[in-house]
């Protein structure tokens, strides 16, 4: 049974683990240390028993609430339904801290299709947002919509 967690320190290797196999163009075991130490309050992992099968880092400004990663590992039994779960466990955790809306970007159709459920507030094409030469989509949603998400798990 997936079940989704706070970061602890104790789950970082775990963390490191999963960005290898599921998303290793991600953050590297140098940045997700920086980002354990500095936004702990925002990494969620889902856990498979003891296993770390994804993970969603989010941050925030005193303006806008951002997730910046998200990774599953591939061999997980469903990256739809652990996506799902952290993205609303991470848009709860954003209302309780006072946003109303997060952004995203990604290059990524699977996490496009994901936002697409939600029914974000604007999908717009950015260019060359990382200065990779890859354009990128910026996803807006209400982190109200968001919950709702059980309904899409149950069926």
């Amino acid at each position: 049974m997936i079940q989704i967690t706070n970061f602890l320190p104790k789950y970082f290797e775990g963390v490191v683990g999963c960005y290898q196999e599921g998303f290793p163009r991600g953050h590297n075991r140098y940045t997700l240390s920086r980002l354990a130490r500095w936004q702990s309050d925002t990494i969620l992992i889902a856990l498979d028993n003891t296993r770390v099968t994804g993970v969603l880092i989010g941050f925030t400004s005193y303006r806008e609430a951002w997730i910046t990663a998200l990774t599953v590992l591939p061999s997980a039994q469903s990256f739809n339904k652990i996506s799902l779960l952290l993205a609303e466990a991470m848009a709860r955790r954003f209302t309780e801290i006072g946003f109303t809306e997060a952004k995203f970007t990604t290059a990524r159709r699977s996490v496009l299709k994901l936002a697409r459920l939600v029914n974000p507030c604007s999908i717009d094409t950015i260019p060359n947002c990382y200065y990779d030469d890859h354009a990128r989509y910026l996803v807006t949603v209400n982190t109200a919509s968001v919950p709702p998400l059980k309904l899409l798990l149950s069926r």
